[in-house]
């Protein structure tokens, strides 16, 4: 899974997320960037739950679709990701695909998502706060800032609390995404976009040495 965090106004969305693969909350097999920016739709995508799901709709959209703008994919993804959903081989219980990006008909920034198995689209409310992992008590480590500066250091605030509690006995089994590696953040305008590494989490080293040695068993 995915530690992923977002804020949406109509002409800012700023969108954190971790950057380590696990095949359980507990075992780290790599680093993988969960970001990807698709500039030529002025707009960016991200999951939570199967990368390889997330991948095979990036390169669809890389490479089979003509549009200018996310309001036009949109249309598309209800109708193509539920046929890559079916082909999967492997697959978590349940997978969720973001965007974000200019709705060129209003004029703003929008995002939507996209839940397995249906993959209806779900627009997401505008001047809202995306918080995913976590209980509740965790929206209380937002601090609302007035400066992209400040929204960033609150976001990287916001994930290592959220990947103490990952790690810690208070999150159930079920409910633990394996956040770890770096935290990954982009900054959306109408115009702009700009993606940047901005924190290495705790126990990056150690997570790359396990994902090494096992990459190196197999």
């Amino acid at each position: 899974m995915t530690a992923l965090n977002y804020s949406l106004e109509p002409d800012l969305v700023v969108i954190c997320a971790d950057a380590l693969r696990t095949e359980s909350p507990s075992e780290p097999i790599g680093f993988c960037s969960k970001v990807l920016p698709l500039p030529h739709l002025h707009g960016v995508m991200c999951c939570r739950g199967s990368l390889q799901l997330m991948m095979d709709w990036y390169v669809f959209v890389q490479t089979e679709v003509v549009a200018v703008d996310m309001r036009q994919l949109d249309h598309l993804a209800t109708s193509r990701l539920p046929r890559m959903w079916d082909t999967q081989e492997f697959r978590p219980a349940t997978s969720s695909i973001f965007h974000f990006g200019l709705d060129g008909l209003e004029g703003r920034l929008r995002g939507w998502r996209y839940q397995s198995p249906s993959f209806h689209s779900e627009s997401l409310q505008d001047l809202t706060v995306g918080i995913m992992p976590g209980p509740r008590s965790l929206i209380r480590s937002w601090a609302e800032g007035q400066t992209l500066d400040q929204r960033v250091h609150a976001f990287i605030g916001l994930m290592r609390s959220q990947q103490r509690w990952d790690r810690s006995d208070e999150a159930p089994e079920s409910d633990r995404s394996g956040i770890g590696g770096e935290i990954h953040l982009l900054a959306l305008s109408p115009d702009r976009q700009t993606l940047w590494t901005c924190y290495e989490l705790d126990g990056f080293d150690a997570d790359f040495k396990t994902s090494l040695r096992k990459t190196e068993v197999e």
